[in-house]
């Protein structure tokens, strides 16, 4: 539930609604407030039926409350207490968690089917701003307590979760149980992943740039020519996988990068895009390969985080 600033404020308009509107890049704001959530679900409903709902970074509330300066990232949830809009006092955290479990009575109250978040949960790398993911991360354990404390017996509705997971934020399926996607899982969750082509660079301004589609972003893909730095990274997944596959030394950066988002373990949706035709093809044609082994996704999930680290060690050391 994310939208340009007119839907938005249409939207608040059309319902006479005192929602809270969070300033993003513009001409963009964020908004979870029950009656945006009324709406944007019943607007999307008379299209789509009733697939499972997603909040679309809820987070954002905490990234704007620390660019206001109401809290410091360093802050614990005990520590950040501020007057939050409406004039009360409250703690950062729990405040975040309280509009959280709002916004989910909102939709278990307009919605009949499945609902939760996408977001940078705790163990992903980086947070929604594309900082390193500690003030900003969201604690899954709390999510469901705020669906719990919001739905009453609707909560076990809040079951699907969505999070990064591409070759350069390999993090959420790192083999750990406190990985991410692990957690989730054991929760009962299921499991989307989004951004397989479009990764945050560990460091910047090396081997002649990432070759970023925004400030944030590098896009895994190979191009003419293929920028140092996504050659790095696409000769170092060959290498990886050359155990396992026998064309792996020529299979293309977005081959190898799909097939990773693809094939993570307890993974169960990956959101590739339809963009074009083009990329739907390609998609599909992976489809058609085998899958890639659990020994083959873990020695390249392997090879990538030493990659990371190593870029992050050279940046360091300049």
């Amino acid at each position: 539930l994310h939208w340009r600033r007119r839907h938005v404020a249409a939207t608040v308009r059309s319902r006479g609604a005192s929602a809270t509107l969070r300033p993003l890049s513009r001409p963009h704001r964020h908004c979870i407030s029950p009656e945006y959530i009324e709406h944007s679900v019943w607007r999307s409903s008379a299209a789509l039926g009733s697939p499972p709902v997603l909040l679309h970074n809820p987070e954002f509330f905490i990234a704007d409350q620390l660019a206001r300066g109401r809290h410091t990232a360093a802050a614990t949830s005990a520590a950040a207490v501020a007057a939050d809009d409406s004039g009360r006092c409250e703690d950062l955290y729990d405040g975040f968690y309280a509009r959280l479990g709002d916004a989910f009575a909102a939709l278990a109250a307009c919605h009949g089917g499945r609902f939760g978040v996408s977001s940078n949960l705790v163990g992903c790398r980086y947070g929604v701003s594309g900082r390193a993911n500690d003030a900003e991360a969201v604690e899954l354990a709390k999510v469901v307590r705020a669906a719990e404390e919001g739905c009453g017996a609707a909560a076990d509705r809040c079951s699907v979760v969505q999070l990064p997971v591409n070759l350069l934020e390999p993090d959420a399926v790192a083999g750990s149980a406190s990985a991410p996607v692990a957690e989730a899982r054991a929760r009962g969750f299921t499991v989307l992943s989004h951004r397989p082509l479009h990764a945050i660079p560990p460091a910047e301004g090396l081997g002649g740039g990432f070759g970023l589609t925004s400030a944030r972003h590098l896009t895994l893909r190979d191009g003419r020519p293929t920028l140092p730095a996504a050659a790095l990274v696409r000769n170092t997944a060959r290498e990886a996988l050359a155990p396992h596959l026998p064309d792996a030394a020529s299979l293309a950066l977005e081959d190898i990068a799909l097939l990773y988002a693809m094939h993570a373990p307890a993974v169960d949706v990956v959101l590739t895009g339809m963009r074009s035709a083009e990329y739907v093809d390609a998609a599909a044609r992976l489809l058609r390969r085998p899958p890639l082994s659990p020994e083959a996704h873990a020695d390249l999930t392997a090879a990538m985080l030493r990659l990371i680290s190593e870029l992050q060690g050279e940046q360091a050391s300049r």
